[in-house]
């Protein structure tokens, strides 16, 4: 009721409100309902209370209309296809990657094989592939964060027209700072798996040496 009667007091001013005698308990209680998941919450909630005003209690119900509902309906798709096409290109990172290492361990196999013939442990042999992994997934993820960054403060307006909440949310930002800890995390787990399949020479007499 307070909110109601600042609105009808911007609307006709203080003063007229006055000389007409209206109060704020005079004024109807109006409840707001915001959805905490964007887009996808919108549309389902706007299909849960369409039809409260069917009941005497209720005097109105203010919806989005229907060219906004299809709106958010076509941003949803656009989202959920834009995580899938994400998620493909996230595993055909992961595939050149871990065949662009293996391959940097075919051309230095024989440099590789005459360090563990002079002792070099397996783990310093694997070092440099997992420094190489970990150092584009790096560099990966700071491009991406990038471009997620500059794509977030470039829709700003339209984010916050479309789904009513302010692009600075937290969520945002988390998508903006996932990149970062997700590309060396795979990089890593890459150069990992990688190091599993490691050439090694044919043993003979020398083990790790060809003749």
């Amino acid at each position: 009721p307070q909110q109601a009667l600042a609105t009808l007091e911007a609307r006709l001013g203080p003063e007229r409100v006055r000389d007409l005698g209206v109060t704020e308990a005079m004024m109807p209680t109006s409840v707001i309902l915001s959805p905490s998941v964007p887009l996808h919450g919108h549309i389902a909630l706007a299909a849960r209370v369409e039809g409260l005003d069917a009941r005497a209690a209720v005097a109105e119900v203010d919806l989005p209309s229907a060219d906004a509902l299809r709106l958010m309906e076509l941003a949803r798709a656009v989202a959920v296809s834009g995580l899938v096409l994400a998620a493909l290109v996230l595993l055909v990172a992961a595939i050149v990657l871990g065949a662009f290492l293996r391959r940097l361990q075919e051309d230095e196999g024989r440099e590789l094989e005459l360090l563990e013939l002079f002792g070099a442990a397996d783990a310093a042999l694997g070092k440099p592939t997992l420094a190489r992994g970990l150092s584009i997934g790096v560099w990966a993820g700071v491009g991406a964060a990038l471009v997620l960054l500059v794509a977030q403060l470039g829709f700003a307006r339209w984010a916050r027209a479309l789904s009513g909440h302010e692009v600075s949310a937290p969520v945002t930002w988390l998508a903006v700072v996932a990149p970062l800890l997700l590309a060396p995390l795979v990089g890593a787990l890459i150069a990992r798996l990688t190091l599993r399949w490691r050439p090694r020479g044919e043993q003979d007499g020398v083990p790790g040496l060809r003749p």
